[in-house]
């Protein structure tokens, strides 16, 4: 029995915070398991490690996207750095 006001269907946003917020929840849970196996006590510092990284990346990401503004992201960027070619062709494939 259907209530007044009560949408049965999922549109395209409800689906995508769905998957999202599974993948990452699950993501996340299964990585700390992994990691505080793997690095033990050290896990705060790999974790902080990981940051640092991940903000260097994030960076470098931001001023190519000012310098080369395009839909195309990653695979923009190889192609600019390394010209239409095999190499660049093969980075996007393994990016993939």
């Amino acid at each position: 029995m259907k209530k007044q006001g009560q949408n049965k269907s999922i549109g395209v946003v409800g689906a995508t915070t769905i998957g999202v917020g599974g993948m990452m929840g699950a993501g996340l849970y299964t990585l700390l398991g992994l990691a505080a196996k793997s690095a033990g006590i050290w896990l705060p510092l790999s974790f902080l490690i990981g940051g640092v990284v991940v903000a260097f990346s994030v960076y470098s990401y931001s001023k190519l996207g000012m310098k080369y503004p395009d839909r195309g992201g990653a695979a923009k960027f190889l192609l600019k750095g390394f010209g239409d070619g095999l190499l660049a062709g093969g980075l996007n494939v393994f990016s993939i």
